[in-house]
């Protein structure tokens, strides 16, 4: 119990218990594949950051993730002349769509946007099953950094009531 004591003291948090400056907007997230792998993490990220995920016709504001795209590209060779590690870039494109009640019926939506990450991965291509989780958990990172980035978006361009 001490130890936590000190611990909150110094300023130290868990990653992803920080209330977000727009903690308690209400945001209607939009999706081509609401259950998709990034659209979850996003929606938790978002929850956990105190934001509101609700319907069309309670929300302020409106994110429409319109593509989230993954791209592998070897980046070296081993002895052999075999791929030995690559680089995985993952990128969003959205737009925020203000859902004010002067503009329910055309909604101001802003330009579409885009956000890229990207993260190298090495592996034993003997080893195809460590390759492959090697590349989830990449792809999860990528996925977790992504959220993270939107959240911060969002912060800038959406106005808490």
């Amino acid at each position: 119990m001490i130890t936590i004591s000190l611990l909150s003291a110094c300023g130290y948090q868990l990653k992803g218990t920080t209330r977000s400056t727009i903690a308690g907007a209400k945001i209607h997230l939009q999706s081509a594949n609401p259950y998709g792998k990034f659209e979850k993490t996003l929606s938790k990220r978002l929850k956990l950051a105190g934001i509101e995920l609700s319907r069309f016709d309670d929300a302020a504001s409106q994110l429409h993730l319109l593509d989230v795209s993954t791209n592998e590209q070897g980046v070296s060779r081993d002895a052999s002349g075999r791929a030995s590690e690559s680089v995985i870039t993952m990128r969003l494109s959205f737009q925020v769509v203000s859902l004010s009640e002067t503009a329910k019926a055309g909604a101001l939506a802003d330009q579409i946007q885009s956000i890229e990450e990207s993260t190298n991965y090495t592996f034993d291509y003997r080893d195809p099953v460590a390759r492959k989780n090697q590349r989830i958990e990449a792809e999860k990172w990528l996925s977790e950094k992504l959220a993270e980035r939107m959240l911060s978006r969002l912060e800038r361009q959406i106005a808490v009531p």
